[in-house]
């Protein structure tokens, strides 16, 4: 069970890097660019909780995406999330002033996240790892144009169902991203 484990986690990594770098570029397009270099970590040993690494603190008991109160520029998704109510919570604040995206305890993907977090150019950290992704089938382009990400947490990301990963081939100026919990340690 536990070779299973890995050979999944270890499909995972790759298929998340293939969403993150668009690792199926466009025939007959030409692109040139620097790849960045990317650091995999696990959690600390004993931490169990990606919140408190990151320093975030969720509503217990939401049912929809809404921007933290007290720092304008955490958006948490909560419930069964859609591009509509993500707009809804953002009612107020532009994608551009988001600089986290962070998944609570029992927040549910769409079926369909085509560019579900497209152009969020500030955002430095996208945690999913509280997420369920097991009804997710289409991701291209979930991560085009975040231009600012540093840490995407995939840890549990679940991507059997998923048929479509086209990613975009534009290049992304990162250089350095952070793929955390991701590999753990067997």
């Amino acid at each position: 069970m536990k070779k299973h484990n890995f050979w999944k986690r270890t499909a995972a990594g790759i298929l998340a890097l293939c969403l993150v770098f668009g690792a199926t570029p466009m025939t007959g397009m030409q692109t040139v660019f620097e790849m960045p270099s990317i650091v995999a970590k696990a959690l600390p040993p004993g931490n169990d909780t990606p919140g408190k690494l990151y320093g975030y603190v969720t509503v217990p008991g939401a049912t929809a995406p809404y921007v933290d109160s007290a720092d304008n520029t955490l958006l948490h998704l909560a419930g069964s999330v859609t591009s509509e109510n993500i707009n809804t919570a953002l009612s107020g604040t532009t994608k551009n002033a988001i600089t986290k995206i962070v998944a609570d305890e029992g927040t549910v993907l769409p079926t369909n996240c085509l560019s579900l977090f497209k152009d969020y150019s500030s955002v430095t950290l996208i945690d999913l790892s509280k997420a369920d992704t097991s009804q997710v089938t289409n991701m291209s382009n979930m991560f085009d144009s975040c231009t600012s990400l540093e840490k995407l947490d995939l840890s549990n990301f679940k991507t059997d169902n998923v048929s479509n990963m086209v990613c975009s081939s534009a290049a992304h100026p990162w250089r350095s991203l952070t793929l955390a919990a991701l590999i753990q340690v067997m």
